[in-house]
């Protein structure tokens, strides 16, 4: 488990370097020597996912996340391929898919920043398609999330995102 944590850490910091050309072959390389904890296999998959941009290998991730004791990366993955799926311009299978992270953290009550982001982009959805009472609701649920902590960046964030959309959702 250190070793996978390790291995995590200089992952993580390889992505923000955007070295994606050392990165790819090494998470492959991971990939194809992590046989026996599924779980791990599922987040260097997640990794290699956001690499590389792949639908498939997104959704083989979740696979092996699926079950595993990686509930915030498993959503997290859900969520990315939620952006590839917008990226390509399926929409409503990326609606689907941020409705289904929010359906789940809405009945663990939970502050993560995935059902945060989650709400954000259907915020984000419902604005660009024009549904400004449903981009409306989901920044609201957000800043209720955020509410007693008024001026982190998150809430002031939010309430920058949030504002034209009400001013367009009151008119």
């Amino acid at each position: 488990e250190e070793k996978f944590i390790s291995l995590t850490d200089c992952v993580t910091t390889l992505i923000m370097l955007s070295r994606y050309e050392v990165l790819i072959p090494l998470l492959q390389e991971a990939i194809e020597h992590t046989k026996d904890n599924r779980g791990h296999k599922g987040v260097l998959l997640s990794f290699l996912a956001e690499c590389n941009g792949d639908i498939s290998t997104c959704q083989e991730s979740l696979d092996y996340l699926s079950g595993s004791t990686y509930v915030d990366m498993y959503h997290s993955t859900k969520c990315m391929l939620a952006n590839l799926y917008k990226a390509n311009g399926e929409i409503l299978k990326a609606i689907e898919m941020y409705k289904q992270v929010c359906d789940y953290y809405v009945i663990e009550n939970s502050q993560s920043s995935v059902y945060r982001n989650a709400l954000m982009s259907l915020g984000e959805i419902y604005g660009d398609m024009g549904d400004y009472a449903a981009s409306n609701d989901y920044y609201k649920q957000i800043l209720n999330l955020l509410a007693n902590d008024k001026k982190s960046p998150s809430y002031v964030l939010t309430f920058m995102r949030w504002f034209p959309i009400y001013a367009k959702y009151s008119a």
